[in-house]
């Protein structure tokens, strides 16, 4: 996922990639944008994502299932 934080407007976007979203890869080839993370940790991820979706991402948080309801709630948690 992608989160994008609007400080003008005070917001924050979600944007989900596609797991298996078939893409090359630097240095491996043709795969899934996933296994970018499993090759070479977060800085292939982020530079494969810059490259592939022309994005400009400067940093990255990982975190898991269990911890993401702790991160809503710090901020604020989610209005749907």
């Amino acid at each position: 996922m992608v989160m994008t934080i609007d400080n003008f407007n005070n917001t924050i976007k979600l944007s989900s990639i596609m797991r298996d979203s078939y893409v090359s890869i630097d240095g491996h080839g043709m795969d899934k944008i996933n296994h970018s993370y499993v090759f070479e940790g977060p800085q292939l991820v982020i530079r494969t994502l810059n490259q592939k979706f022309k994005l400009n991402i400067k940093d990255c948080i990982t975190v898991n299932f269990s911890t993401l309801p702790e991160i809503f709630d710090a901020i604020g948690s989610v209005e749907i």
